[in-house]
C-alpha cells in the first residue's frame, strides 16, 4: 500500500482505498503494527493534503483511528513530531467549505487533542479559530463534532489553565465568545459521553 502513496497526482480512488487500509491496519492489527505508526502518519499526511475531498475525508479518519490505536497502546510519543506538523492542516480542513470535511476535521482534531493534549495545546492559535466558527455553523453535525472536540481541546474537565492560556492571547471577541460559551454550552458536556461513537 505505502509504495503507491507518493504521487498525489494519480487516480484518487486508490488513494482513498490506501488512506481507508492504513487507518484500518492501525486500527485492528494491535501491538504488532507499532513500528509502523510514524510510516502510516507521514502518509496519511500526505493524503490528508490531497485535492480530492474523499481522499481528504478517508484521510483524516485514518489519522484518527491511528490516534486512537497508538493511545489505547500507549505509544502515542513517536507520533507526536508529525502531529505538530500536521495540526495545521488538519485545522483547515475543520474550516473547510463541505461541511462532511468539516465534521472529518473536528473529529481528527478531538483524537488528537485526546491521545497528545501538550501537543495540541502548543498550537491553540490554529486549532481553536476553526473549531469557534464551527460551533457558529448552521449544519448540526458539523457544530456537534465542534462542540465535543473545542471540549477535548480546551481540557475544560481535566486543565482549567489552558481555556485560560488561549483567552490571554486571543483576540477580544474571540477571548468573549469562547469563555462564554464553554460556561453556557460547552460545561455541560461529559468528558466521555463520546467515547462509544469514537470505535
Amino acid at each position: 500500500i505505502m509504495s503507491r502513496t507518493g504521487n498525489l497526482d494519480a487516480e484518487w480512488p486508490r488513494h482513498q482505498g490506501s488512506a481507508i487500509a492504513l487507518g484500518r491496519i492501525a486500527m485492528h492489527a494491535g501491538p504488532a503494527a507499532l513500528a509502523l505508526h510514524p510510516s502510516f502518519m507521514s502518509h496519511l499526511r500526505g493524503f490528508a493534503a490531497h485535492d480530492h475531498q474523499l481522499v481528504q475525508g478517508s484521510a483524516c479518519e485514518a489519522i484518527g483511528r491511528l490516534l486512537q490505536a497508538a493511545r489505547k497502546l500507549d505509544a502515542i510519543e513517536p507520533l507526536e513530531p508529525m502531529l505538530i506538523e500536521a495540526l495545521p492542516m488538519l485545522a483547515d480542513v475543520a474550516g473547510h467549505e463541505a461541511a462532511d470535511l468539516r465534521v472529518e476535521g473536528c473529529t481528527v482534531l478531538k483524537q488528537a487533542a485526546k491521545a497528545c493534549p501538550a501537543v495540541v495545546r502548543t498550537r491553540l492559535e490554529v486549532v481553536v479559530p476553526p473549531l469557534l466558527t464551527a460551533v457558529k455553523d448552521s449544519n448540526v453535525r458539523v457544530k456537534l463534532s465542534a462542540e465535543r472536540t473545542l471540549l477535548h481541546v480546551l481540557e475544560l474537565n481535566t486543565r482549567n489553565a489552558t481555556l485560560d492560556e488561549f483567552v490571554a492571547k486571543a483576540d477580544m471577541a474571540s477571548a468573549r465568545f469562547v469563555r462564554d460559551y464553554a460556561r453556557r454550552v460547552l460545561a455541560r458536556l461529559k468528558a466521555d459521553s463520546d467515547d462509544e461513537a469514537d470505535e
